[in-house]
């Protein structure tokens, strides 16, 4: 009989994988929650089209940006050429690093560099399509890092790119926002969240085409994008501040028991 709160993080709601002997827990977990939640909209849709609640009665309770660590360079950022784009994650399928590849492959005219941070079951398959599509002098495989060096990388950028083919939220675009860099995603689910016309562009999933054109559209309008901004909307929406306000009034509102 202890309220609890039920927040929603899990992306194999966004792709049908929950197993089908696990749905009679999940529906037990969320029958008993006296306040619910989902990290982004798109999760939100997600729990609604499964059934397990209405949609008024989730709350959008987005991740939390560590905004004090990744924080704007010290000393600011190199001035280009050669624009210097970067991309965190674990290097599998769905987060399509191949995809970026193809992309930045189909630009011609820009001198543009990809460093790519993270390691996973996909990265010798990888490193040999950069080879194969003769990008070697443009493309650096760091592999995986710890935070401080996680930064560095950011720091060194003049933008990101997520090209998930499906994403829940997406922390790493915050981390890459509180440093003041604009940001380039596809829409897969959480990004749509975070992305707005000041922070960055959004482009459709599964489309190199599109993501190249979306390179283009940021080298260009680069330096319109004011890295101030972009910080401030990641501390002052997704910073600790406003994370723990929406904590608090997540657990009062299970205390009371409104869901139920």
């Amino acid at each position: 009989d202890v309220p609890y709160a039920l927040t929603e993080h899990f992306s194999g709601l966004l792709r049908d994988a929950v197993f089908p002997w696990r749905w009679p827990l999940v529906r037990e977990g969320y029958d008993g929650a006296g306040a619910l939640a989902a990290v982004s909209t798109s999760l939100r849709r997600a729990v609604a089209n499964h059934g397990l609640a209405p949609s008024s009665d989730v709350e959008i309770h987005p991740n939390l940006a560590p905004a004090a660590f990744f924080r704007a360079p010290p000393s600011g950022r190199p001035s280009p050429p050669p624009f210097r784009i970067v991309t965190v994650g674990r290097l599998s399928p769905q987060k399509n690093v191949g995809g970026l590849l193809d992309a930045l492959a189909m630009q011609t005219g820009t001198e543009t560099t990809l460093t790519i941070v993270g390691d996973g079951p996909r990265r010798p398959e990888l490193e040999q399509r950069a080879r194969t599509l003769g990008l070697d002098d443009q493309v650096r495989f760091l592999g995986a890092l710890d935070r401080a060096s996680v930064r560095e990388a950011l720091w060194d950028a003049h933008a990101f790119v997520l090209p998930s083919h499906q994403e829940t939220f997406g922390v790493v675009l915050l981390e890459a926002m509180a440093t003041g860099l604009p940001v380039l995603a596809t829409a897969s689910g959480g990004p749509e969240d975070l992305v707005t016309p000041e922070t960055g562009l959004l482009v459709p999933p599964g489309d190199p085409a599109a993501l190249a054109d979306g390179l283009s559209a940021l080298q260009d309008r680069w330096s319109a994008f004011d890295a101030d901004t972009i910080r401030a909307r990641a501390q002052e929406q997704y910073g600790p501040a406003a994370f723990v306000r929406r904590t608090r009034a997540l657990y009062r509102r299970a205390l009371d028991g409104e869901h139920q």
